[in-house]
């Protein structure tokens, strides 16, 4: 039980975790040029981790360097409106992340930083994008 003049405090911690904003998916034109902008930089156990999304429908994963000549992994990807959908070999696999769909939210961290979610709210990835407008 709570003290005596402490249940405010629960009340307004409750009221603060409550009300966390919820950002709309990005329009899908927005989803389609961010995906071809640049490099997705993922942070992934205090890794980066960079996605390249080809317009053929490929995906590059580099484990370490965004410019490297070849691919660490490499697999599919589809859109349709604004899901993404992607699936690669082994990336992401111990965390069930090797195939998964997702819209992009814009995180309030800053404005290059952005949030890969699940149907069910659930966020899969934490990214940013350099120089996303």
């Amino acid at each position: 039980m709570l003290a005596p003049g402490r249940s405010h405090l629960l009340v307004f911690a409750l009221a603060i975790a409550g009300s966390a904003a919820h950002a709309d998916p990005l329009a899908p034109e927005s989803t389609q040029k961010l995906m071809a902008q640049a490099p997705w930089h993922i942070q992934t156990g205090g890794l980066t981790n960079y996605f390249l999304w080809n317009d053929d429908g490929s995906l590059c994963v580099s484990m370490h360097d965004p410019a490297a000549a070849s691919c660490d992994d490499e697999g599919s990807w589809s859109r349709n409106g604004s899901e993404i959908c992607y699936k690669l070999t082994w990336w992401g696999s111990a965390y069930g992340q090797d195939a998964a769909c997702f819209t992009v939210e814009r995180a309030a961290e800053g404005p290059v930083d952005f949030h890969a979610k699940e149907a069910n709210g659930m966020t899969l990835l934490y990214f940013s994008v350099p120089g996303a407008q």
